[in-house]
């Protein structure tokens, strides 16, 4: 294999980050959503919704005080947030997992307390028409179905977007809790969970620092000679026996795709690390807030399944002398 060069590793680097990164969807979409006039009222709309809906009267205490914290918020910004969000969907989703994923922005310090926010702002503001919200069974989940089309080109990118391999050449020095070992990432927090984990106190950032520059490579052999394979039966799909059969059916087709997504996505980073970064990586680690140090990564991470580690070995190699009576 050619050597190649720190100049040619290092453009390489950057060119993946921007290639991959999820962190750039967001500002893609609400760029391509800012070209469309009628978004705007859309927009509107939905703001007008949330409005009502906060101004109207409601008999539980517990969402009086929901309602109370939402009117106090930015409702354009928030309904366009969640305008993105949904606009960014590759598939349909559940209401629930879509909530989830969006109750950090509504600053509750009770997760639960924020799902459930969000899962209503989600409900209210689905009469301005930029998404649908569907139940296929009278006992089935609510789903999200996106009415917003991206073009093509915005939705290759979505699609390839995703958690960022190691890299290839030795990351940025971490200086404080906002920093990232790689190049085009700003203001990353290293503690997990989060903006309500986040604080400025002091970590043990020269660990982080440390770990951080650990040489690693891939086990080609393995690689070349094993497949890698699921952990769970795909046939079978969690709480199946609560589901409609149609349901059941989606489930099992939606993780079959997801696996062989990700096959294909690792295959694809295995072989860009092996060529364009001369088999050497680095990956970049995390504080929990007990803490506790964890790998970041999907495709390529130590802290992954059995394969996944076997997969990963010391770039830098020593033969070990063995004395003839050792044994």
């Amino acid at each position: 294999m050619p050597n190649i060069s720190y100049k040619e590793l290092r453009e390489t680097q950057l060119q993946y980050e921007n290639a991959f990164s999820r962190k750039g969807i967001k500002d893609a979409v609400l760029e391509y959503m800012n070209t469309i006039p009628e978004v705007d009222g859309v927009i509107n709309r939905g703001v007008a919704l949330l409005q009502a809906w906060c101004e109207s009267e409601s008999s539980y205490e517990s969402k009086i005080t929901r309602k109370n914290h939402i009117s106090q918020m930015d409702l354009k910004e928030l309904v366009t947030e969640v305008y993105v969000r949904i606009a960014s969907l590759s598939t349909e989703t559940t209401l629930n997992n879509l909530a989830s994923q969006l109750a950090p922005i509504m600053g509750f310090s009770d997760t639960r307390v924020g799902i459930q926010a969000m899962a209503e702002v989600i409900a209210v503001i689905c009469e301005a028409n930029f998404f649908d919200l569907k139940k296929y069974h009278v006992n089935s989940s609510i789903y999200v179905k996106s009415n917003f089309k991206l073009p093509d080109d915005l939705l290759a990118y979505i699609e390839h977007a995703c958690y960022l391999p190691p890299l290839i050449i030795p990351p940025q020095q971490l200086r404080n809790n906002r920093s990232s070992g790689y190049y085009t990432i700003k203001g990353d927090s290293l503690i997990l969970g989060g903006g309500h984990n986040h604080h400025n106190d002091e970590i043990a950032l020269d660990v982080l620092n440390i770990m951080n520059r650990y040489e690693l490579s891939l086990n080609e052999f393995i690689l070349d000679n094993v497949v890698e394979e699921p952990t769970h039966d795909l046939e079978e799909v969690k709480d199946g026996d609560k589901m409609t059969e149609i349901e059941r059916i989606k489930a099992v087709y939606q993780q079959k795709n997801n696996w062989a997504k990700h096959v294909k996505q690792s295959n694809y980073f295995y072989d860009y690390i092996r060529t364009k970064g001369n088999n050497r990586m680095f990956i970049t680690h995390k504080f929990d807030k007990r803490g506790r140090i964890y790998s970041q990564g999907y495709h390529i991470h130590i802290q992954g399944t059995s394969y996944k580690k076997a997969i990963l070995e010391l770039h830098n190699k020593e033969m070990v002398e063995v004395p003839d009576d050792y044994f």
